[in-house]
């Protein structure tokens, strides 16, 4: 599909390497981070990319609410169990049949991996694309990973 006409949520921007690729590939993308720091540098590093929208909240606070009108998410902000969950659960509640992108997929701690099977048991999503480095690939900081970087989810 043409995803230029898509609109994206990224739960976790860290310092906005992903919001840039994702600027490119959707309509809008509006990016929440919690860290003050990260998010100066993710509006640096995306200062041209007009279809960007930074907003500093903690996604795990009582009243942070999701916006409407979102057909993909990329998640990628608490990685315990419960956060992924919660994430997991939150998003298909809200929007139903949305694309779902994770990252970190592929790294030798298996509690992303464990979360998405478990949400595949669940019905909630389905794999249906791995993205990103293979397995194999070694990180900056020394981490090898075990399978595929990324998956996306819920392709229609």
């Amino acid at each position: 599909k043409d995803n230029k006409t898509q609109d994206c949520i990224e739960i976790g921007s860290c310092r906005g390497d992903t919001t840039y690729i994702l600027s490119q590939l959707f309509n809008s993308v509006i990016s929440y981070e919690r860290s003050n720091e990260n998010l100066i540098d993710a509006k640096n590093l995306n200062k041209d990319n007009n279809n960007v929208t930074f907003i500093q909240s903690d996604v795990y606070s009582d009243n942070f609410e999701l916006p409407d009108n979102i057909q993909v998410a990329f998640l990628d902000a608490g990685h315990t169990a419960e956060h992924l969950r919660y994430d997991i659960e939150r998003v298909v509640k809200k929007y139903g049949d949305i694309i779902l992108i994770f990252d970190d997929f592929g790294q030798q701690d298996k509690v992303l991996r464990n979360c998405i099977k478990k949400a595949q048991d669940d019905n909630l999503l389905s794999i249906d694309r791995y993205i990103g480095q293979n397995a194999g690939f070694v990180t900056a900081n020394d981490k090898k990973f075990i399978t595929a970087e990324g998956v996306i989810c819920n392709l229609k």
